[in-house]
C-alpha cells in the first residue's frame, strides 16, 4: 500500500470530515490534545499574548486581530493552557490537504521557465542546477555551499552572470528557499527564477542588462535533509510503531532541520526518528534567541543552542558574507506577502523609507501585502533580518500563497512564478543600481603603473543576541583590471541600527586603507600600491 492509498484509507483522514469544523472560543478550557495535526484560529489579548503565540507553528495573520496556528499533537493542550482564546478550525490538516483538487493548470497561462508537472524532489534540484551551468558555462557555474548537512548533503546553489567566472566586484543579488522544510513552492520559486535567468539572457532585454551589471546567486533548497525528508515522506511499517506520526502523515508537513540528540540525521535511521530538529530561519544572528522562539528542542521555532549552530544557517551566513550581496530575497509559504525589517520591533529600521517604497513596488506586481516583519508576529534569528542588519542589503522575505504549505503543484505553482517575476526582477534591479548601495573605486599600481592585483575589503559584523553578542566577518576578494581599475558594490560600510560607525578595510598587498562609505555613495581610494 502506498502512502497516498494509507492516507485515503486511514479512518483518521477521512476527507469528508477534514474541512473546517465550528467549536466553540475558549481558553483554559481542558483539552488532551489530538493526534492529528489541526489548524486554529487565535486571538491574543494583549502582547504577552502574541508573544507566546509567536512560539507556536503559525502559519499567517490575519483580519481580527488574529492569526492562524498549526497544532501538532500537544498544542491543543499547550495553547489552551496559555490562556489564548482559539478555535479549531480544521479537525484534520493531512486529511483536507489529501482532499484538495489536483489542478487544473490555469488556461491560458504560457509556459513558465523550469515549469513542471509535480514539484522537484532533491535530486531533481540538483540535476537541474548542473543541467543549467552546463548549458551556458560562461553565464552559470554550480557552487557548493561550504557546510554539509548534518545527513552528510552537500548544499547546491548556481551563480549566474555574464562572464561568471570573472572575479570583479559587481553587485549581487541573492535569493533562496527551503529554510522551512515543507514549504514547497519556495524551491520552486527560486529554481524557476534560475532557468528564467539562464534560459533568456540575450534574448530578453531586462535580463540581459540585468546580468551584464550584476551577479545573482541562488539557492533552492537551504535545507536538505528537511526538504527530502518531507517531500520524500512514504508510510514505513518497518517504522510504525515507533514513529507513530507517519501513520497520520506529519512528515509531509516537516518544518525543521533533521538534527538529533547526537547531532545526526535522518540519513542513520535508528536516529532519524529521534529527529526535533532545529528551525534554520530563527538561527541567525541578528537577535538569536528572542521574541518568536521557545527554547525547548521540540518547539517548531526552537533556536538552537547557540546564532549559527546548524549548517543550514552557516551555508548562507558564510555565502553572504563573502560577497558583494546588495539584495536578498528569501522564498517561504504562505500569507501572499512582501516582508522586510524588522521582525522584532515596531521602530522603523535606518532605511525604512527605501525598504518600504521597494516593498510598495513589488505588491504592486505580485499583489501581496507589503508589510513589517512584526506586522505578521514577532521574529528573530531570521534570514532576511540578519542579511539587512550585516551588510545592509534590500533584504526581504516572500510569503507564496493563501491556501496551504505545498498547494497541488498544477493549480499553484506556474500561475504564481508569473505572478512574482517581475517582483524578483525589480528587486534585482535595485539591488543592481548603486544608488542603493555603496562603490569603492580605486587603481592598483606597481612604480607608478596600473596592473592587476588581489583587493580584499573587510569589517566586522556585530549582532546582539538574547542575553549576549555574536562577531562575525565581512570579506570579499576581487581582483582589479588589467590596468588596475577596479569598482566594489557593497552595503555600506555601518551596520544598520548600530551607533558606532564601522569603516571598511581595504587591503592591496601591504597597503591597508580604511574607509567609511554610506548608501548611494560612490567612494574613490585612489593608487593603492600593489
Amino acid at each position: 500500500m502506498n502512502r497516498r492509498q494509507f492516507l485515503r484509507t486511514s479512518g483518521s483522514l477521512v476527507a469528508a470530515s477534514a474541512i473546517a469544523v465550528n467549536r466553540p472560543w475558549r481558553a483554559m478550557a481542558g483539552s488532551s490534545g489530538s493526534e492529528t495535526l489541526q489548524l486554529a484560529w487565535a486571538r491574543p489579548v494583549d502582547s504577552v499574548g502574541w508573544l507566546e503565540l509567536a512560539r507556536f507553528d503559525l502559519t499567517h495573520r490575519g483580519g481580527g486581530g488574529g492569526a492562524e496556528v498549526l497544532l501538532w499533537p500537544g498544542d491543543e493542550s499547550r495553547l489552551a493552557a496559555a490562556g489564548i482564546p482559539f478555535e479549531v478550525t480544521v479537525d484534520d490538516l493531512v486529511g483536507r490537504d489529501q482532499a484538495l483538487p489536483r489542478g487544473p493548470r490555469p488556461s491560458g497561462l504560457a509556459a513558465q521557465p523550469g515549469e513542471r508537472d509535480d514539484y522537484r524532489t532533491l535530486a531533481d534540484y540538483e540535476a537541474d542546477l548542473r543541467d543549467l551551468a552546463r548549458a551556458r558555462p560562461n553565464l552559470a557555474r554550480t557552487i557548493v555551499l561550504p557546510m554539509k548537512s548534518l545527513g552528510g548533503r552537500s548544499v547546491l546553489g548556481i551563480e549566474i552572470s555574464e562572464n561568471v567566472g570573472a572575479p570583479d566586484g559587481r553587485p549581487t543579488f541573492y535569493m533562496d528557499g527551503v529554510h522551512h522544510a515543507r514549504e514547497w513552492p519556495s524551491g520552486e520559486m527560486s529554481m524557476m527564477f534560475a532557468h528564467d535567468l539562464v534560459t533568456r539572457f540575450g534574448s530578453d532585454p531586462r535580463i540581459t542588462r540585468l546580468l551584464r551589471s550584476c551577479r545573482v546567486v541562488v539557492v533552492p533548497i537551504v535545507n536538505p535533509d528537511g526538504f527530502a525528508f518531507s517531500r520524500g515522506f512514504a508510510f514505513d511499517t518497518s517504522t510504525f510503531l515507533s514513529y507513530p506520526i507517519q501513520a497520520v502523515g506529519f512528515g509531509s508537513y516537516w518544518r525543521k532541520n533533521r538534527r538529533t540528540p547526537s547531532g545526526r540525521s535522518d540519513l542513520f535511521a535508528a536516529e532519524g526518528h529521534a529527529a526535533f530538529g532545529v528551525d534554520p530561519n530563527r538561527n541567525y544572528a541578528k537577535g538569536w534567541g528572542g521574541p518568536g522562539t521557545r527554547p525547548v528542542p521540540l518547539d517548531m521555532t526552537y533556536p538552537g543552542t547557540a546564532p549559527f549552530s546548524e549548517p543550514e544557517s552557516r551555508n548562507v551566513g558564510t555565502t553572504v558574507l563573502s560577497r558583494t550581496v546588495t539584495g536578498v530575497i528569501s522564498n517561504h509559504t504562505y500569507s501572499d506577502l512582501v516582508l522586510r525589517p524588522w521582525g522584532d520591533t515596531r521602530d522603523h529600521c535606518p532605511d525604512e523609507a527605501l525598504l518600504n517604497g521597494l516593498g510598495a513596488a513589488m505588491a504592486k506586481k505580485n499583489g501581496y501585502r507589503n508589510i513589517k516583519g512584526i506586522e505578521l508576529y514577532p521574529t528573530t534569528g531570521t534570514m532576511s533580518d540578519w542579511a539587512y542588519a550585516s551588510v545592509g542589503a534590500l533584504a526581504y522575505t516572500f510569503e507564496h500563497g493563501k491556501q496551504n504549505f505545498h498547494p497541488p503543484y498544477a493549480g499553484f505553482i506556474p500561475q504564481t512564478y508569473a505572478r512574482n517575476r517581475d517582483a524578483f526582477l525589480l528587486l534585482a534591479e535595485a539591488s543592481a543600481d548603486s544608488a542603493h548601495h555603496a562603490v569603492l573605486v580605486g587603481r592598483t599600481t606597481r612604480g607608478g603603473a596600473g596592473v592587476e592585483a588581489a583587493v580584499r575589503v573587510r569589517r566586522g559584523v556585530s549582532h546582539r543576541t538574547n542575553g549576549g553578542a555574536h562577531d562575525d566577518k565581512f570579506e570579499v576578494a576581487i581582483t582589479s583590471n588589467r590596468d588596475g581599475h577596479f569598482a566594489i558594490h557593497l552595503g555600506p560600510s555601518a551596520q544598520p541600527g548600530l551607533a558606532n560607525p564601522q569603516p571598511y578595510e581595504v587591503l592591496v598587498g601591504r597597503t591597508s586603507v580604511k574607509v567609511e562609505a554610506g548608501r548611494g555613495q560612490r567612494v574613490d581610494l585612489g593608487r593603492l600600491p600593489a
